[in-house]
């Protein structure tokens, strides 16, 4: 069922097809009533007949057929540039309600105006009598009205969303909130009292019983379904892709439990990652970017800047978080978590991979070496100092890097500068490269 829904997110057809079912129940509601004896002289219905009546439900349905065909030529444009930074931003782009919504608007008007421009007249009193049908045409024009509106919004949304700087944001902000939800901004009990187990209790496995990735995990319902006695070990984590037959769960249950199929319902998976949940999928998005724009084909150091700079909120979350408990319990029944990435798995994987794509970008690597003096600076306001750390040995493996360029002293200020403006200098080692630089 989660996983239904996690399609329906992921889809550009089910918020539409709403739309057109009650456009269609629209069009034959309004029908009857057209048909029947309501009033028609309302001062806001539009005096019409008959034939007035179809002609703009015809003008109506051509005109919105039309503007249907910009709606989705704009979609695909925008998709395909979105692809451009990075395939795996195009999860994003299809989860935008808007889109769906504008979509479904524009669909919907022109199903109304074509189921009543078939209905109308069709019934008797409507052809005997010749009775006006301002209240569908009134609709029509309202619905024809908005579709304009939606659509200029919609390109003005559009443009905005296809810019980098847009797309680079909006992965941060999904990104840091993954984060939040990974780490806590207080300390929290992780000890695993309960955890013990007899040597010889009898475990059983739960498997996959279908391919993708672990997008989200949800320990509290496993240990709601599970029976007095019983301790369950989740053997994967967010962001692991499994295969048939895969490891999902270990359970041990004690002689007295009952057994229970538990079905890996806790455990949700897909056919593609989401950033909601895995905040390692949303640093994924950044560095593709980041690294599709240091490419010799592309060679655009002003986008890996931006991406550097948008890196600082997402790991500032991890590295100012703590560690949320592995273990939960109920009684006497048990879960365990699996041992997820700490913060220092975080900051590492990111730079490091930065730093073996730099190619000798000056501008790129001072970027670099600006946002972990920020990260320093946070780290020390928090009275986190201890974790600073990880920082420091990429920033000396950055300058190793650095010292390995044939730069002249002329390139190597902006970084020297940004080394003295975040206070870096004091934290180096005797033997640092940019130590030389100075002395140099």
């Amino acid at each position: 069922m989660r996983n239904r829904l996690e399609q329906v997110k992921d889809s550009l057809f089910f918020v539409p097809a709403i739309y057109i079912i009650g456009a269609a129940f629209l069009a034959w509601g309004l029908n009857r009533i057209d048909s029947s004896a309501v009033p028609q002289d309302l001062v806001f219905l539009l005096p019409t007949s008959l034939e007035g009546a179809r002609l703009v439900f015809s003008t109506v349905a051509s005109a919105t057929i039309t503007v249907s065909a910009l709606v989705f030529s704009i979609t695909a444009i925008s998709v395909q540039l979105a692809s451009d930074y990075s395939p795996r931003v195009l999860g994003e782009f299809l989860r935008d309600s808007f889109q769906k919504n504008v979509v479904g608007w524009v669909s919907a008007t022109f199903t109304f105006a074509l189921l009543s421009l078939a209905t109308l007249g069709a019934e008797p009193t409507q052809a005997a009598e010749g009775n006006v049908a301002s209240w569908a045409a009134t609709t029509a024009v309202i619905l024809a009205v908005g579709s304009v509106l939606a659509i200029v919004a919609f390109i003005d949304r559009t443009t905005t969303r296809v810019r980098v700087e847009h797309i680079v944001r909006r992965i941060s902000a999904s990104s840091s909130a993954a984060m939040r939800n990974h780490f806590s901004d207080q300390s929290t009990d992780i000890a695993s009292e309960g955890w013990e187990l007899a040597p010889d209790t009898d475990s059983t496995t739960v498997r996959a019983t279908d391919s993708g990735w672990v997008r989200r995990i949800r320990p509290r319902e496993l240990l709601a379904e599970l029976q007095p006695g019983m301790v369950a070990r989740i053997d994967v984590r967010v962001g692991d892709y499994v295969t048939v037959d895969d490891r999902l769960l270990t359970v041990w249950q004690s002689e007295e439990a009952e057994e229970v199929d538990l079905g890996g319902s806790s455990i949700l998976i897909g056919p593609s990652r989401s950033s909601d949940h895995d905040p390692g999928f949303g640093l994924r998005q950044l560095l593709d970017i980041a690294l599709r724009a240091l490419s010799p084909g592309i060679n655009d150091p002003g986008t890996a800047v931006a991406v550097v700079y948008h890196l600082v909120e997402p790991l500032r979350v991890a590295l100012t978080g703590y560690p949320r408990s592995r273990f939960f319990h109920d009684g006497d029944r048990h879960v365990a978590m699996p041992l997820a990435s700490d913060r220092e798995d975080f900051v590492r994987d990111t730079l490091a991979e930065l730093r073996q794509a730099l190619g000798g970008q000056v501008l790129v690597a001072t970027a670099m070496v600006d946002i972990i003096g920020s990260l320093k600076e946070q780290l020390r306001d928090s009275a986190l100092d201890e974790r600073s750390r990880v920082l420091d040995k990429e920033l000396e493996l950055l300058l190793e890097e650095i010292d390995t360029w044939d730069l002249l002293s002329a390139d190597r200020e902006p970084i020297i500068r940004t080394l003295r403006r975040k206070r870096l200098m004091d934290g180096l080692a005797d033997d640092a490269p940019a130590v030389a630089w100075l002395e140099g």
